[in-house]
């Protein structure tokens, strides 16, 4: 099954980053809050531990102040001392302090809400992915349907390299227009232009398409390399070379 897959279409990858993206934004605010409740306790147990150690002092020289505040991790603890009849009753408090930043003069907005964001941004991918698949069949080079196509030009190429290494005679016929070889299994295959394909024939049998839209092909060899030439019906012209190591 996964032999047939090819790929996520744009549909299936903008929907999938839009559920990301959700899951995402709802789990950034029980971060943030967990966070928040997590520097809370670490302030909850320093303030515990500042009141221990003035109740500590307390009992060993019997000296306090009734008012203090006390500056920890920048943080402000205020202590206060209340006379309970013969007792005193401490308390700690932790001062809230107000952060002005750049956005101040903004606060009084309501802003978007999750949701917004969220609908907001699966548009834009949405509309993201649509664009670049436009893009692309726009910007895609047009080709004339009288040419050779390249992937069909590349695998005969690769097919007539195949039949070279496995041929023990290679020759060019018919004044260059056709390719002519025996196997090492002793059949002759021939590649010959026929109307406007290039075919190929076993033992002078068979009619195997290869090459479509072909106008005038050529077969050369020198040097120890078969070179490939065609013209398309468009009068588009294609070279290949292949090495023949064996001749």
């Amino acid at each position: 099954m996964c032999k047939k897959n090819r790929g996520f279409t744009t549909v299936e990858a903008v929907s999938a980053l839009g559920i990301w993206v959700m899951i995402t934004m709802l789990l950034i605010p029980m971060v943030h809050q967990l966070s928040l409740q997590r520097g809370a306790s670490e302030k909850e147990e320093e303030a515990y531990r500042i009141l221990d150690e003035k109740i500590s002092r307390y009992t060993l020289t019997g000296r306090f102040q009734p008012k203090e505040t006390v500056l920890y991790r920048n943080t402000s603890y205020f202590i206060e001392w209340k006379e309970q009849g013969d007792d005193y009753e401490v308390c700690i408090s932790i001062k809230k302090e107000t952060v002005k930043g750049v956005a101040s003069p903004f606060c009084g907005q309501k802003g978007f809400t999750l949701l917004n964001v969220l609908v907001s941004l699966m548009v834009y991918m949405f509309i993201a992915g649509t664009m670049a698949s436009i893009f692309h069949l726009f910007l895609s080079p047009e080709r004339n349907g009288a040419d050779i196509h390249p992937r069909e030009w590349t695998i005969t190429a690769e097919q007539i390299l195949k039949e070279c290494r496995n041929s023990v005679d290679l020759r060019a016929g018919d004044d260059h227009q056709s390719l002519e070889m025996t196997n090492r299994q002793g059949a002759a295959v021939r590649y010959e232009k026929y109307q406007t394909v290039i075919r190929k024939r076993v033992n002078g049998k068979g009619h195997v398409p290869l090459l479509q839209h072909v106008k005038h092909m050529r077969f050369v060899i020198e040097d120890h390399l078969l070179i490939l030439e065609a013209t398309s019906l468009s009068g588009k012209s294609y070279r290949k070379s292949i090495p023949l190591y064996h001749m």
